[in-house]
């Protein structure tokens, strides 16, 4: 038995393609190869059958999903995790073949395919929040023909040949026959003759669309909103998808963040550390301003923390820590002058440390006296 070929190699669509490039893929190739421009053309039905499984596998996000995971033999129950590999619709549909459903199927509407949008935020936009206007490149019904893909579904539809009107095919024999949708009209029972001209037979439109978004304060770097409703319109009535923003946040030119906390450094001169003094910084709020008390002698790699100076947690208006590391910044060179003043500093420092030392002494030595 011959290997089958990849579902998407069939179709010349990668394997990352939306849901409307394997549509117009599908159809290109139906148009070429349909029995009715090919009569007697065993290579072109051959192409038609093939292509028509390739798309009713990969229009169908669960059976995609599968297929994706576990190939060819996954569809036939051999790790794909179903019941037998069949559909529970398609042996829904045998009930209703033996037991007098006719023709009736259930309707099952499947909403739209998602979107992505990366968004990308300044540090202060993503702590404070704010509101964006993205474009957005996306599909909708067209108005011209409410997505029917003709302008007068009476003229311009005629009934399929391949199923005869009744949107699904047997497949199978015997006893146990399986009844799918039809590949040539996906299951509508009828063909476009005539199609639109605003969408070309497709129902669907290309347009770019405002969309205003809502940034919550505090929101992080390869966070995820959700904006319900601005994905796909569904091809069959049913909901339009989701758009997701994946957000970037550019980095501050100070600080470093970690979870709610900042994380910031500050050099200050090793005269400062000796004799102390009182500084100002810009926090990450506009205007607002950290004061610093550096006491005297303070160390270098000293921390110093300010409650509520953070970012915005997500969830309330609390605020986290903003952490302040003091670094001691020793001169390299140093003038004449300054020379001169650090040696008799020292002179001073060690003339008051002989005189604690002598204070000592003496005091010791009138003990025992």
């Amino acid at each position: 038995m011959s290997e089958k070929k990849d579902y998407y190699e069939i179709l010349s669509v990668h394997r990352d393609a939306n849901s409307v490039e394997i549509k117009k893929a599908y159809r290109k190739i139906a148009l070429e190869n349909h029995p009715d421009r090919n009569p007697g053309n065993t290579e072109a039905e051959a192409k038609f059958k093939e292509a028509s499984e390739a798309y009713d596998v990969l229009s169908n996000e669960e059976k995609r999903a599968t297929y994706d995971r576990y190939g060819h033999e996954g569809l036939n129950g051999m790790g794909g995790g179903g019941f037998g590999g069949f559909d529970f619709g398609d042996v829904g549909d045998i009930f209703e073949q033996f037991f007098g459903g006719g023709n009736s199927r259930r309707s099952r509407t499947q909403p739209g395919h998602d979107l992505k949008f990366r968004l990308e935020l300044t540090f202060q936009e993503a702590a404070w929040g704010c509101k964006k206007t993205i474009s957005v490149n996306k599909h909708e019904v067209c108005h011209s023909c409410n997505g029917l893909g003709v302008k007068d579904p009476n003229k311009d539809l005629k009934i399929c040949s391949y199923c005869g009107g009744k949107g699904q095919i047997n497949q199978g024999g015997g006893f146990f026959v399986i009844r799918q949708t039809c590949p040539a009209c996906h299951g509508k029972g009828k063909q476009v003759i005539n199609p639109c001209k605003e969408c070309r037979g497709e129902g669907l439109t290309t347009i770019k669309k405002d969309v205003e978004i809502t940034i919550p304060a505090g929101i992080d770097d390869s966070n995820r909103l959700k904006v319900s409703g601005e994905g796909e319109p569904s091809m069959d009535g049913g909901e339009n998808g989701d758009l997701y923003i994946f957000v970037s946040v550019k980095p501050h030119p100070h600080y470093e963040r970690e979870d709610y906390d900042l994380y910031g450094t500050y050099e200050i001169s090793y005269l400062d550390a000796i004799i102390g003094t009182k500084l100002s910084l810009d926090g990450i709020k506009k205007d607002e301003k950290i004061e610093l008390n550096i006491p005297a002698g303070t160390q270098t790699d000293t921390i110093l923390k300010f409650r509520n100076k953070g970012i915005q947690n997500l969830y309330n208006k609390n605020r986290g820590t903003l952490h302040i590391k003091i670094v001691v910044k020793v001169p390299k060179k140093i003038s004449k002058k300054e020379r001169e003043l650090l040696l008799e500093l020292k002179k001073i420092q060690e003339d008051n440390k002989n005189s604690k030392e002598n204070s000592f002494f003496n005091k010791f030595k009138k003990i025992f006296n």
